[in-house]
């Protein structure tokens, strides 16, 4: 099976956001010697707000930027279909999903964690948001598609 350009080189950008932050937890965790615990609701009981540690560990830092990278890739294949100009509405969606994803990491116990959590999300973006944008190719006809969007294709 012979793979397209654009999909080794999507695929190669996805497996490197995957790794970025695996990095980054390497580096704070088992070499710097931090804890990386956020505080998470517990599960509903009628009248509390209570809230239990989760120690942020690699399985879950790897499964979490691996679904990111795949849901991006996907994301944008499907802008491709949909608009000519697939590579700015990319970045239009990617940037401001980035800068909500940096909520999570204020669930961190610690400023040391948060620190490191939100390392770990600019680590995705800073491969995946770019990476994906540069493998954009404009397929589109040159007179912009107007010609595919007339009626009846006259």
């Amino acid at each position: 099976m012979v793979l397209r350009r654009e999909t080794r080189r999507r695929g190669a950008v996805a497996v490197a956001a995957t790794a970025a932050p695996a990095v980054v937890w390497l580096a704070a965790v088992p070499i710097g010697g931090l804890d990386i615990v956020a505080s998470m609701p517990a599960p509903a009981t009628p009248g509390t707000a209570a809230r239990h540690a989760v120690t942020v560990g690699l399985p879950a830092v790897v499964v979490a930027a691996a679904t990111a990278s795949l849901a991006g890739w996907v994301l944008f294949s499907l802008l491709e279909r949909l608009t000519p100009l697939a590579g700015p509405v990319w970045l239009g969606v990617a940037l401001p999903a980035f800068i909500l994803s940096l909520a999570g990491p204020f669930m961190a116990t610690t400023t040391a964690a948060m620190l490191a959590l939100a390392g770990m999300h600019l680590a995705v973006a800073a491969v995946l948001v770019p990476g994906l944008a540069l493998s954009w190719q404009r397929s589109w006809p040159r007179d912009g598609g107007a010609r595919l969007m007339r009626v009846g294709g006259r």
